[in-house]
């Protein structure tokens, strides 16, 4: 049975009673430097699809389109006609879940699908100048028409840019690689050394489909990993708490989980107005930005009210909080406490967005 060591970590095991200052040291050293930073070895937050916020299903719009936190997707040419969706797991230990980019059924259209994701600038400029690998796990369905699958690092010189069907400011591919799929998962990875001048990085995964789509035109990616220097290591598998927390940073949806769920408690501003500091549970990236889906409420002396419209406070806007002012048509008494929820609605939620 192979020791530890020289199977994850490539240090030769050295005879008893010696080692081997000449090869061993500098390896030992890398260990130790990765072992202190292990907790950001991954930079891709979500690289192993655990965390999907907004839904587990999307079709392409005409835009770029966030879907499993901190990934985008979208298709060349904005076209219609495809999709990517959170999928279980076969063939992976690792992981519960992978990501499944795929043509609708019967589709025609031959303009490629992307998946990417972007660092924010704050952390990119930490590798100026390193060298970075990239690795992932893909598979192709049995149907699936393109050819080999690019996957590639890129950079740019812009700040806080996302990758939705744009480039960065001063776009640079600094590696990239092409994957020939079977129908089992296979590992692939590239490298490349960041420009000196490099104030964002970022990941593309893409493929340009043929002819018409069958039932299983896809591919899917697992295990995405960004790391500093020139060889992949295992796929780092954060606690789940701390996935959830990173993702955060970016992106925040309150969601019902009944149909009377409450989501915060204020006071009744008028007899029409309900005001209400709802709190993020994080602190975001940025200001975000907020919107609703799904019928509201608030409760008061008076009963259950519907919320007619909502509208932010900007003055009283933070990075952790926001106060909003609940409407209704009538029936408030100002100065009363009052719960602010979902109105017979499970599917109700406010997102709070503050991604790239």
């Amino acid at each position: 049975m192979a020791d530890t060591f020289t199977t994850n970590f490539n240090i030769t095991k050295p005879e008893a009673g010696k080692i081997n200052w000449d090869t061993d040291y500098a390896a030992l050293c890398d260990l130790i430097d990765s072992r202190l930073a292990m907790h950001v070895r991954n930079l891709i937050i979500n690289g192993g699809f655990d965390i999907w916020q907004r839904g587990t299903s999307f079709a392409a719009i005409a835009a770029g389109l966030y879907t499993a936190d901190r990934f985008e997707f979208y298709r060349s040419g904005f076209a219609l006609g495809a999709s990517f969706s959170r999928q279980s797991s076969s063939g992976i230990v690792s992981s519960e879940y992978v990501g499944r980019l795929q043509r609708d059924s019967g589709d025609t259209a031959t303009d490629a699908l992307f998946l990417s994701s972007a660092l924010e600038s704050r952390d990119s400029v930490l590798y100026a100048g390193e060298n970075m690998v990239l690795s992932v796990k893909l598979r192709k369905g049995a149907n699936y028409s393109g050819g080999d699958v690019s996957f590639k690092i890129v950079n740019g010189t812009g700040v806080d840019e996302g990758l939705g069907g744009t480039n960065f400011t001063g776009h640079n591919e600094l590696a990239a690689g092409l994957a020939t799929l079977s129908t089992s998962f296979q590992t692939f990875q590239v490298t490349g050394a960041v420009p000196s001048n490099s104030t964002q990085l970022g990941i593309v995964i893409s493929y340009t489909p043929t002819g018409t789509a069958g039932a299983d035109d896809w591919i899917e990616i697992a295990e995405v990993q960004l790391e500093e220097g020139s060889v992949a290591t295992n796929f780092e598998r954060r606690l789940l708490g701390l996935e959830q927390s990173l993702c955060r940073r970016y992106f925040v949806r309150r969601r019902a989980e009944a149909g009377y769920t409450d989501f915060a408690i204020g006071h009744c501003h008028s007899t029409t107005t309900m005001r209400v500091v709802i709190f993020f549970g994080a602190e975001l990236r940025t200001l975000p930005t907020f919107s609703t889906s799904g019928n509201l409420r608030v409760v008061a002396a008076a009963g259950s009210i519907p919320v007619t419209s909502i509208s932010q406070n900007s003055l009283e806007f933070a990075k952790s909080n926001v106060l909003v002012t609940a409407n209704v048509a009538s029936g408030l008494i100002a100065g009363q406490g009052a719960e602010f929820g979902a109105n017979n609605d499970a599917n109700a939620y406010l997102d709070f967005d503050a991604e790239l």
